[in-house]
């Protein structure tokens, strides 16, 4: 567990002058989560492949996420032998129970693999929620920005 404060003084909200951030670290989630997917038999995918047209010899893609611009992208900047850890990082409640709540869940998504099972996926934390009777203020609104900014 990683724990943040965020000062948020500058924005003289009464009774709102830090919030506590508490969140699990992304990288530890995410490994986690490789370890889960290899345990039910996911392959990760580690080294990009290139695939052509057998008869035109055109590159194509959509085979799978090692035959990506991404993955090729991501392994040309990096020492040779290394490897990369594709991961989205998503906060949006989006069409979620979290929407209009006080709470938004934080995830991270192991992208090495070509399946789109649930356990790819691991929670982080919760966005912190600014609870203040400002709400629909200049300040309120740029206090919100700012939190979201830091986190």
């Amino acid at each position: 567990m990683l724990s943040h404060t965020i000062d948020m003084s500058r924005f003289g909200l009464r009774g709102c002058q830090s919030i506590d951030f508490e969140f699990v670290d992304p990288v530890f989630v995410w490994v986690q989560r490789c370890n889960d997917l290899m345990t039910h038999g996911v392959t990760l995918k580690w080294d990009p492949v290139s695939k052509v047209h057998p008869r035109s010899g055109q590159a194509v893609y959509g085979a799978g996420v090692e035959c990506g611009l991404l993955l090729r992208a991501a392994t040309a900047s990096i020492p040779a032998g290394a490897k990369v850890a594709l991961m989205n990082l998503s906060w949006d409640g989006g069409n979620t129970a979290y929407v209009g709540r006080s709470s938004c869940p934080i995830t991270v998504q192991v992208m090495n693999v070509n399946d789109g099972t649930p356990l790819a996926i691991g929670l982080v934390g919760y966005l912190p929620y600014l609870e203040t009777i400002a709400k629909g203020t200049v300040m309120h609104k740029a206090a919100k920005q700012y939190l979201l900014q830091v986190v």
